[in-house]
């Protein structure tokens, strides 16, 4: 064989490698943008995921879920669902939220349905953790509550523990209101339309009581007794009146404090 001809062959086998590697270097960059340690942990009833509006045909408990990915509770259903090992939201009935993630960065979108979170560590400054609702979007630091979304003009946000800010921007005006928000209180956003004879944003912060606590939250408290501890030291809520033993119905059998 002459060297022209071992050139020649050398040249073809290095444009056929590169063409096979091609695909793979795109998958790779793909996969990176993905958030590698979302999981839906533990679900009870009926739910579904979707991947880009698409329901996913086969889901079970563990799976990883990606940036991009929403997950829906029917009725008599929930799902819990871990973001890393410090960040955990858990979804109620007739929910629906939409999982967003890059980098530090993550937003959930909850369109319908009422959703506990908790942060267990406060976050790094370089990183953000965000609930979005139809009229209102809540930043988060190392806190624990839940978001009640009643429909497309009315969410409320309940704290527990830690310290939140929230903020609602007119969809008409583009006129921006916040509100920080402390353990025991509650701050719910109207969204009026136009013709209404009243303000078209409106935030009215309020304190709750023990009855209003949802019982997605009370599952979770009461089977993570440290951070029960610091709910009922920054609230002075008496937990004998929130939690109630006998109806433990569709509650999650935790594993560990770790979600």
């Amino acid at each position: 064989m002459t060297k022209r001809s071992v050139f020649c062959i050398f040249i073809v086998f290095a444009m056929v490698l590169s063409a096979c590697s091609a695909p793979t270097k795109k998958m790779q960059t793909t996969e990176s943008v993905r958030a590698a340690i979302m999981r839906l942990e533990k679900m009870t009833g009926n739910v579904s995921v979707f991947e880009m509006g698409e329901r996913l045909f086969y889901i079970i408990e563990k799976m990883r879920l990606y940036s991009g990915y929403s997950v829906r509770t029917e009725a008599e259903s929930s799902a819990h669902i871990s973001l890393d090992e410090s960040k955990v939201v858990q979804l109620d009935e007739h929910s629906d939220v939409k999982i967003e993630s890059g980098g530090s960065d993550i937003l959930l979108s909850l369109s319908a349905g009422n959703m506990f979170f908790h942060v267990d560590k406060p976050l790094q400054e370089k990183e953000s953790f965000q609930i979005r609702t139809s009229n209102a979007i809540v930043g988060i630091r190392g806190t624990s509550g839940f978001v009640v979304s009643k429909n497309q003009d009315e969410s409320t946000l309940y704290l527990m523990t830690g310290k939140a800010e929230i903020t609602a921007t007119s969809p008409v005006t583009g006129e921006i209101k916040q509100e920080t928000i402390l353990p025991g209180e509650r701050v719910t956003v109207y969204k009026n339309e136009p013709a209404q004879n009243e303000e078209q944003l409106r935030i009215v912060k309020d304190t709750y009581t023990e009855k209003d606590v949802l019982k997605l939250a009370t599952d979770y408290l009461n089977q993570h007794d440290t951070l029960r501890g610091q709910f009922e030291a920054e609230t002075d809520f008496d937990w004998e009146e929130i939690f109630d033993d006998d109806d433990d119905d569709g509650d999650f059998d935790y594993d560990d404090d770790n979600y």
